[in-house]
């Protein structure tokens, strides 16, 4: 009996050894509890404020976080509603200006038109004066019909060499000045009279007595019959390229045969059908320049310096103008434009014949072909201007070393180089037909 009641023992243990056992199981799990409620409840505190917070965002707000989910259709349908709007303000950008006096001075009327001066109107005067130094803008003027493309040198403006932009003071300036005095009153007279609208001949009320009323006639403008503007384009070799009563436009292409290189001899620009031609030479003796820029092609009267001592082709230089030749300078190339150039050559591929092409676009949209040929220069000078990069890059304008071969190329971290990426034992380290270094 003793041995079956021990059996039976090891085979039911006590309840007092679960009793034992579970108050240790219970404490473990409010611990659990404990630590669960501390974490979740800061949790909870910080979920309940960002809900509050967000209950008091406006609407307007809550649509402004909206905006940047707009996709490129929700931005065209925007465009849409204001089209209109945008198709009239292009329109009335085209039309006569409604308040033709002169931005600068504001006595004179103002026909000259520059977009690159924030689209402002000028005298002839004033235009001459703030295009001095930038002898590259793209003017239009007036003819009482529509905007016409002009240039520089129509109000004057010259290229001074030599003095940073300045006139030489060797040059004497009073016979210029006498000169150009004359030319800015027969254009005021020319504006007043023949280009702009009669204001004798439009209809308005008269609510006062004052037949000067220079309100009234502001009023008046645009609203009357212009007159037609008599276009002067007779060019170099004499014939019209455009005709007062619409005739045949002339289409010579005024192509250069260069077959050598060489800077063309006459410059012509009489071929651009609905432009003003200049002449070889001013009424000062100055000789026509033409420059090639990003903006197109420019003819424009320079002036040399009169010092001892002065070069003509270093005198440009100072100026970013690089020539297309070192004797009888008449074509140069602006820096920026031979930078842009060279960046258009290595970004989009364009070749040399392909950017001239946008360049004689740009120049004349309607008339490219027609535009001065500098196809072969820009070919020669591109790649004068690229090696003068290469040496100024590399140090070359700091000594007088003479680069040897491959000194001008761009460095390489893969390529393998002696005493850069190579050990010192790497011709009998390596097998020999492992590198190939010239």
């Amino acid at each position: 009996m003793g041995s079956q009641s021990a059996l039976e023992e090891t085979r039911n243990p006590q309840p007092q050894a679960r009793d034992q056992v579970n108050p240790i199981m219970k404490d473990m799990g409010l611990l659990k509890i404990i630590l669960i409620l501390t974490l979740t409840c800061p949790l909870m505190i910080i979920y309940e404020q960002v809900m509050d917070r967000c209950v008091l965002l406006d609407l307007s707000t809550i649509s402004l976080l909206n905006t940047s989910h707009k996709t490129h259709n929700d931005y065209l349908r925007d465009f849409l509603n204001h089209r209109k709007d945008y198709l009239h303000s292009l329109l009335e950008s085209e039309g006569c200006p409604s308040h033709p006096d002169c931005t600068s001075c504001g006595n004179l009327w103002g026909r000259w038109r520059c977009w690159e001066c924030s689209g402002a109107i000028f005298c002839r005067a004033c235009c001459r004066i703030r295009h001095n130094l930038s002898p590259l803008h793209k003017l239009e003027k007036w003819t009482g019909e529509f905007w016409q493309d002009a240039s520089v040198w129509e109000v004057g403006v010259r290229l001074y060499v030599g003095h940073g932009g300045l006139p030489c003071p060797l040059v004497d300036q009073t016979f210029m000045q006498a000169v150009d005095s004359r030319d800015d009153d027969n254009d005021q007279e020319t504006t007043s009279s023949g280009v702009m609208p009669d204001l004798m001949e439009v209809d308005v009320e008269d609510d006062s007595d004052n037949d000067n009323d220079l309100d009234k006639e502001r009023l008046a403008l645009g609203k009357g019959k212009a007159r037609e503007l008599p276009r002067r384009t007779r060019g170099l070799s004499g014939h019209n390229t455009f005709s007062e009563s619409g005739g045949n436009v002339s289409l010579d292409d005024g192509l250069s045969n260069d077959s050598d290189w060489e800077d063309a001899g006459d410059v012509d620009p009489s071929a651009v059908p609905l432009k003003e031609s200049p002449s070889k030479e001013d009424d000062y003796g100055n000789h026509l320049l033409l420059i090639v820029d990003v903006t197109g092609l420019h003819f424009i009267h320079i002036v040399w310096c009169k010092c001892a001592h002065a070069r003509k082709d270093l005198q440009l230089l100072k100026l970013h103008l690089f020539p297309a030749t070192t004797k009888e300078i008449k074509t140069v190339f602006t820096f920026r434009c031979l930078d842009d150039y060279r960046i258009s050559s290595l970004e989009t591929k364009a070749s040399a014949y392909q950017y001239f092409n946008k360049l004689r676009r740009i120049t004349s949209s309607a008339f490219p072909h027609s535009v001065t040929n500098r196809y072969a220069e820009l070919r020669r000078v591109a790649r004068e201007w690229r090696n003068l990069k290469y040496l100024k890059w590399n140090g070359f304008g700091h000594n007088n070393k003479q680069p040897g071969r491959g000194n001008l190329a761009l460095f390489c971290g893969v390529c393998p180089q002696p005493n850069v990426n190579l050990p010192v034992d790497w011709k009998t380290k390596y097998q020999r037909h492992v590198f190939h270094i010239n």
